[in-house]
């Protein structure tokens, strides 16, 4: 079987942090520098992201800041900020639809 010829493969590339901790999954299709099906990014303390944006509030202590995901079916990039309060609780999320990329 030759799969040079089969389309439908394709590659998971995970990306990690020195800690262990997920910051993305083909995080070049989010930067629209890769063509795949998906796409994600977690944001923990950094404050830009692959796809242009700022993150609302970066967190410092290992908790997400934000997401910004884009699947094939439109290609869009999405993107959902998180801030917590002080305790850590979840204070407030944003979503928005449709992210431009630089």
């Amino acid at each position: 079987m030759n799969t040079a010829s089969n389309s439908h493969w394709t590659s998971l590339v995970h990306d990690y942090i020195i800690r262990g901790w997920i910051t993305g999954i083909k995080k070049g299709y989010v930067a629209g520098t890769e063509n795949h099906y998906f796409g994600m990014e977690l944001g923990y303390d950094k404050a830009a992201s692959v796809a242009g944006t700022n993150y609302t509030t970066p967190a410092f202590n290992g908790k997400i800041a934000g997401t910004i995901w884009k699947s094939a079916g439109d290609g869009v990039n999405r993107k959902s900020n998180r801030s917590r309060g002080k305790p850590c609780r979840p204070r407030s999320k944003t979503f928005s639809p449709a992210v431009a990329i630089k």
